[in-house]
């Protein structure tokens, strides 16, 4: 019987029955449950924020335009990921200091919405007063906020031909002597200027293909680990997405794909919370659904092949686990966040299994159904580690009680 439920449950997801916008509906019902952090990015104009959003989301500009969504006139909100539960949104506003800009309504919107600033500067510019003085309002009327200076487009204090120092080394206390010394002295001018205003700074280096600067994201993970650490605890935990995994793992597609599946599963977890057992199953199942289809076509392999693996392997015990969950979900008080973490470590179980499976479909081996199920059962543990901070604490705010440091005069 429960072979029958998985066969029926997978042709759904390689047909989907529902119409589209049912779908659309169902997962937008659910989405409207979260409450992801902002980060304000502040910045002149050409300060390099775009280029943050185009890193760290691994979008082109085109598309993040059209999953941005207009919150003022001249303000932007963008989802990682796009499209889904998002983990964490950037709040891109109009550059600072343009004539005739106005960045009040910009301001008075930040206050409501955002958690946290990314202060954005070109490491040569010198000229920061502007942004100066709107941080120092920010900082009085929000002193809870956590703030980051980002120092970008390193390479312009390069000499002529000269890459970036490998490995990256901007996060040392002392810079080697291979970072040109005016460099140097640039970075240590701004972090001086800004010093008791922000609470930790990165210097990073995101540049176009033809500029020909190898990374192209530099400081990437540097960067990433400053949001993280900014935070609350529970969406750092989820949004952790460089995992030491097996080496079936450490692929550019299993990059791509991690937000996603971090991404489905927090909101399949969401759905599974809803305390109504059999109620909260559509929103389940479209989230793992969407998971699944994302995955298989980031790895450019057939999704059919893949949950004929899956089910082969694990399917009647997750469907076994699914069914349980929701009736959990009904148990009044735990119930609920509990039936949260088991869905969302589940599904993210499920998806990283599939991407091994791919990984090593597309190395040419034939994995068998115990190395699946081990990659499954391994990946169950880490799961509700990485969810369980964010279910136990859901209903509340994303938090914005300062700091030590923020106490202590917002010095890092």
């Amino acid at each position: 019987m429960f072979d029958f439920r998985w066969r029926r449950w997978v042709a759904r997801v390689l047909e989907p029955k529902a119409d589209e916008d049912i779908i659309q509906a169902e997962l937008d019902k659910v989405r409207g449950q979260s409450g992801s952090p902002v980060l304000w990015l502040l910045g002149k104009t050409q300060s390099g924020k775009s280029s943050i959003i185009q890193g760290l989301t691994g979008s082109t500009l085109v598309e993040i335009g059209t999953g941005s969504r207009a919150c003022t006139r001249t303000s932007t909100l963008y989802d990682f990921p796009q499209g889904q539960e998002p983990l964490i949104r950037f709040l891109d506003t109009r550059g600072i200091g343009e004539p005739h800009y106005d960045p009040e309504e910009d301001l008075a919107f930040a206050e409501r919405q955002a958690h946290g600033v990314l202060v954005v500067m070109r490491a040569c510019d010198p000229a920061q007063e502007v942004i100066k003085a709107v941080l120092a309002r920010v900082r009085k009327r929000q002193p809870w906020w956590p703030v980051v200076l980002v120092q970008t487009t390193l390479h312009e204090g390069y000499p002529r031909g000269q890459g970036h120092p490998l490995p990256y080394c901007f996060d040392r206390p002392t810079l080697p002597a291979e970072v040109p010394t005016d460099l140097s002295r640039a970075l240590k001018y701004q972090q001086d200027h800004f010093a008791g205003l922000v609470d930790r700074q990165v210097a990073i280096d995101f540049t176009n293909p033809e500029d020909d600067y190898d990374p192209r994201f530099y400081g990437e993970d540097a960067l990433w680990a400053a949001i993280a650490d900014i935070l609350p605890a529970g969406f750092r935990a989820v949004l952790s997405g460089r995992p030491d995994l097996t080496s079936g793992f450490r692929d550019i597609l299993f990059k791509t794909a991690f937000p996603h599946i971090a991404s489905y599963s927090t909101l399949a977890g969401v759905a599974a919370a809803v305390p109504i057992p059999g109620a909260n199953l559509p929103g389940v199942m479209f989230a793992q659904t969407k998971m699944l289809h994302s995955i298989a076509s980031i790895y450019g392999l057939p999704l059919a092949s893949g949950l004929e693996a899956m089910g082969a392997a694990i399917g009647t015990s997750f469907l076994l686990r699914s069914a349980s969950r929701s009736l959990l979900a009904g148990i009044p008080f735990v119930g609920a966040a509990s039936a949260g973490v088991l869905t969302a470590s589940a599904t993210y179980a499920l998806g990283c299994s599939l991407c091994w499976y791919f990984a090593q479909v597309k190395r040419g081996a034939v994995p068998t159904k115990a190395q699946i199920r081990r990659v499954y059962a391994d990946q169950l543990a880490p799961g509700r580690e990485r969810f369980e901070n964010y279910f136990r604490g859901r209903g509340k705010e994303p938090s914005r009680e300062p700091s030590a440091n923020q106490e202590n005069g917002h010095a890092s």
